[in-house]
């Protein structure tokens, strides 16, 4: 995230392609909308969006294995849950894409 804040997004997009392998789904949810923003910015629209659309999709179904979960609909990783909330709105200001209701 760091080399993407600092406009380096062809740098960026190796690191987040890396932290898409993470364990923790909500972290490669969140690596995957900071790929769509660098692919946005480096003029690659198309794959920008397919990289957010599979961020929406990974992020829902992750919402629906969360939805009976004892530890509340967030689960113990909702910091993250937030992250990637945050990320999202952000997604959709710079690709001047609607935000979807995860739901």
């Amino acid at each position: 995230m760091a080399a993407y804040r600092t406009g380096k997004h062809a740098e960026a997009l190796g690191v987040l392609r890396e932290c898409q392998k993470a364990r923790n789904p909500y972290s490669a949810s969140t690596a995957l909308v900071f790929e769509a923003m660098a692919l946005h910015h480096l003029g690659q629209p198309g794959k920008a969006r397919a990289a957010l659309e599979r961020a929406d999709e990974m992020y829902r179904d992750l919402l629906a294995s969360l939805a009976d979960s004892p530890e509340g609909p967030l689960g113990r990783d909702w910091v993250d849950v937030l992250i990637f909330q945050i990320a999202r709105e952000e997604a959709g200001r710079v690709m001047k894409l609607p935000v979807p209701d995860p739901r």
